[in-house]
């Protein structure tokens, strides 16, 4: 969802993701690395290509659309769990 919302493409280089290339697929990226305390939830995710989120490294720069943090921030995304999504 967060892949389709950021209109299927890295939120740092803009790269086009492809299903078809393992090289072109894209990464989950935690803005804040899961080492150093940020979450696994969606307000810490962005999707970066292979080759931006292999030079992150420390980085906690968040590449998100300003509409997208707006949008979490104010609760207006809400994502279901997987089990409840087909109910």
């Amino acid at each position: 969802m967060l892949v389709f919302i950021c209109r299927n493409q890295c939120v740092k280089c803009g790269f086009e993701f492809s299903p078809l290339s393992a090289h072109t697929r894209v990464q989950k990226d935690h803005i804040v690395p899961i080492y150093l305390g940020g979450s696994d939830g969606i307000e810490n995710l962005q999707p970066l290509c292979i080759r931006c989120n292999t030079k992150k490294t420390r980085d906690t720069t968040d590449y998100r659309p300003q509409f997208l943090k707006d949008a979490l921030l104010g609760g207006e995304i809400v994502v279901v769990p997987f089990e409840f999504a087909n109910v």
